[in-house]
């Protein structure tokens, strides 16, 4: 018997939000820019697709064939136009700002489709950008492992620049989600800046993230993350890196996504952008084929990460 199947290819997406580096007036169109979604399939004739936000807002009504695909800027979705600026009470545009943090939110995106299609979230900003291809179903699981770009910032002037963060989305209303298995000295930061009281309690030695619940209805995001800026005012002891490994779990199905506003390879002072949607543990395989780049055969760039 012989089968097809397509990870990415599906009539259900959730895209939990991304977490930029900004905050309050500064997540603008300067740090952001354009944030893209593209939506595709290998169908001929035309399939009705519908967007909404997690609040089941609908953002987008339309029809996607494979000579007729889907781009259009998220943010001001309504007029397409291309303008994002995150807030706490506006209409999703897909990324939330470092303000958001610690919340529950309707941030996000969910796709239907009648027939299988593909998403694909991309952001593009002077020389940063990032893409994301939704796993569709494939995405769904109730345990993840985060992983984010590997860091080697030394330049820490440029901390207001840079965070790393995750992000669940819910599929079923009660959801109770848990982020727990904190690294040793790993505090996760605060929201609103200079409010101690919206990061998440930590407690032992050396100070630790204590382990984090919350309870998603459908459609409802949160997320926790690393503001390089507030990491020794919040008393993170550990290593950036040493957010790899998080565990993420829930009781019913959920979608993970890691996001990294900026991370930067090596010791230099340059950065870039990251995201990407994770699989589950129970879809973690045991071989991989690694795709080589176009970097030079000894540049740092070249750097897998693994997490058990």
């Amino acid at each position: 018997m012989a089968s097809s199947l397509e990870a990415q290819l599906d009539t259900m997406h959730w895209l939990p939000p991304a977490v930029t580096n900004a905050s309050g007036t500064g997540a603008s169109t300067s740090n952001i820019g354009d944030h893209f979604i593209v939506i595709t399939t290998p169908s001929t004739g035309a399939v009705p697709v519908q967007v909404t936000d997690g609040a089941g807002n609908v953002i987008l009504n339309t029809t996607v064939s494979n000579s007729a695909p889907i781009n259009f800027k998220a943010g001001d979705l309504a007029a397409n136009n291309g303008t994002f600026l995150p807030t706490v009470a506006g209409t999703s545009g897909g990324i939330i700002d470092n303000e958001q943090l610690n919340q529950i939110l309707t941030e996000g995106f969910i796709v239907t489709a009648k027939e299988p299609v593909f998403v694909n979230l991309r952001q593009r900003s002077r020389s940063q950008g990032a893409s994301l291809t939704s796993k569709g179903c494939a995405a769904l699981g109730t345990e993840f492992r985060a992983g984010f770009m590997r860091s080697l910032e030394t330049n820490f002037g440029r901390q207001n620049y840079r965070n790393q963060a995750i992000s669940v989305m819910a599929t079923e209303d009660g959801t109770v989600v848990t982020f727990d298995d904190f690294k040793p000295g790993v505090v996760v930061s605060r929201g609103a800046p200079g409010s101690p009281s919206t990061r998440p309690p930590a407690s032992g030695t050396p100070l630790t993230t204590d382990p984090i619940s919350v309870t998603l209805d459908a459609g409802e995001t949160y997320s926790i993350g690393l503001r390089h800026e507030f990491l020794a005012a919040d008393g993170m002891t550990a290593g950036i890196n040493d957010f790899n490994g998080t565990r993420v779990s829930s009781d019913k199905p959920i979608t993970v996504s890691t996001s990294s506003f900026l991370d930067s390879p090596n010791s230099n002072g340059a950065r870039d952008a990251g995201f990407d949607q994770i699989a589950p543990v129970a879809r973690a395989g045991t071989e991989y084929i690694m795709v080589i780049g176009g970097a030079p055969a000894t540049s740092i760039l070249e750097s897998p990460m693994v997490v058990a």
